[in-house]
């Protein structure tokens, strides 16, 4: 079924088995704050996921709004798997600009700004372009209650989501929960997880041999 609900709208429904008996039709009468949804619409504009159009933005690939944060936490650069400078505030400039709006996107998916692993896993063979891979895409998570420094601040992520509203667009946060970053060399060293062969223990891991299972230089 495809509905777009409206300040009162009125739904009747009945349901049949597979010998076609049916129960008695019930209707019911659903009256809507006109300030649901985003932005307090009052013109009636309330959102709905049906039929929705969603933007994917690569938050890092998207637009560079505040310079200063593109370089943290020690990382270097790689053209290809480096962090390019792309952050929250570039996505509110957008936002702003009217650039979603005039896509018609009614929701952005962006990647998961919370704070990446440090370091970097190596890149593509000898592709000279290719050598680091850095988490900028979102997917190599380190810390879940902190944002990345390169993606910009609370504030920062404040400023997007209520900008959207405005817009009557929502932000979806993607997310990663059934795996972490990987545990880089830098990660290893700065966290003080240097020493490899004593990173397992047998609490960690059923294996006799503990220290083949060292994290560090897997590649």
């Amino acid at each position: 079924m495809n509905l777009y609900l409206t300040t009162t709208t009125v739904i009747k429904l009945y349901v049949t088995d597979g010998q076609g008996n049916a129960t008695p039709i019930q209707t019911h009468t659903y009256t809507y704050d006109p300030n649901y949804g985003c932005g307090g619409n009052t013109n009636g504009d309330y959102f709905t996921w049906d039929n929705a159009t969603v933007y994917f933005a690569v938050t890092d690939r998207f637009k560079d709004g505040n310079s200063a944060n593109n370089v943290n936490y020690g990382r270097t650069t790689d053209l290809v798997g480096g962090f390019h400078g792309g952050d929250l505030a570039g996505l509110t400039q957008k936002i702003s600009e009217g650039y979603f709006d005039s896509l018609g996107v009614d929701a952005i998916w962006i990647t998961p700004p919370i704070e990446q692993i440090h370091g970097h896993v190596p890149g593509w063979g000898m592709v000279p372009e290719f050598q680091k891979h850095f988490g900028y895409h979102g997917y190599y998570a380190l810390d879940w209650t902190e944002l990345d420094a390169n993606m910009g601040t609370s504030n920062d992520f404040k400023s997007m989501v209520d900008s959207a509203h405005v817009h009557g667009i929502r932000i979806v946060m993607d997310i990663v929960m059934n795996h972490t970053g990987y545990d880089t060399p830098e990660d290893m060293t700065e966290f003080g997880w240097s020493d490899c062969t004593n990173w397992w223990s047998s609490q960690w891991i059923r294996k006799d041999d503990i220290a083949s299972c060292a994290p560090c230089w897997w590649w």
